[in-house]
């Protein structure tokens, strides 16, 4: 009859060693410098930023830009393996490029050489010079891609 005594009495031991645990994992609001916070608030994982996401250079031969309604204009002066474009209403102009994405509407491109041009919204435009790229432009409507 002393077992489920001595039973209940495991489980209740090891129900409090999990719940001492969790919270000892709790911790009270502190500054970087492990001093407390006087706010009471805690530290964010990450800072956030409200500048848009650009990248006017390319790295590891990848851009990208993302337009809105403050860049709505962005220039790039190398060649670059690839450049993604999203967003609305804004023009982008690019050296040479082997593939470009346009995802959005309005957008503007004017190039060089493309190899590549995959249309993923309406109302876009390519220009480039040299030979016509490949066109993929599946389910869209209104793109255009002209030499110049």
């Amino acid at each position: 009859m002393h077992a489920p005594r001595l039973r209940t009495a495991t489980l209740s031991a090891l129900l409090g060693a999990v719940l001492l645990t969790g919270v000892a994992g709790c911790t009270n609001a502190a500054s970087t410098d492990g001093t407390p916070d006087a706010t009471g608030s805690s530290t964010p994982l990450a800072e956030s930023t409200t500048s848009p996401f650009v990248t006017e250079t390319c790295v590891d031969g990848n851009a990208s830009v993302v337009l809105d309604d403050e860049t709505t204009d962005v220039v790039f002066t190398e060649a670059c393996d690839s450049v993604n474009v999203i967003g609305s209403d804004g023009t982008v102009t690019l050296a040479d490029v082997e593939h470009v994405v346009v995802e959005g509407t309005g957008i503007t491109v004017t190039a060089d050489a493309v190899g590549t041009i995959d249309f993923a919204g309406d109302g876009n435009t390519l220009s480039h010079t040299g030979d016509a790229p490949v066109v993929n432009d599946a389910g869209t409507t209104g793109n255009t891609v002209t030499g110049r």
